[in-house]
C-alpha cells in the first residue's frame, strides 16, 4: 500500500468509469456509444507505462 498514490486511484477510477459501461446494464436515457480506437489504444499504452512504472517504484 505504501506505494499507492492518490494519482494512482484517479488513473485506475477513470478507466474503470469509462469502460465499466461495456460490462454493466446501462438505461435507455443514457445508452452506451461506441469507443474510438485511438482513444482505446491511448489507454491501453497509459495503462501498460502505468503498469511498468509501478512495478519499478520502491517499496
Amino acid at each position: 500500500m505504501a506505494k499507492v498514490k492518490n494519482d494512482d486511484c484517479n488513473f485506475i477510477d477513470d478507466l474503470m468509469t469509462r469502460y465499466s459501461v461495456f460490462e454493466h446494464a446501462q438505461s435507455e436515457e443514457m445508452p452506451s456509444s461506441g469507443l474510438e480506437l485511438d482513444v482505446f489504444e491511448a489507454d491501453v499504452t497509459a495503462l501498460y507505462n502505468w503498469i511498468t512504472e509501478f512495478g519499478s517504484r520502491a517499496s
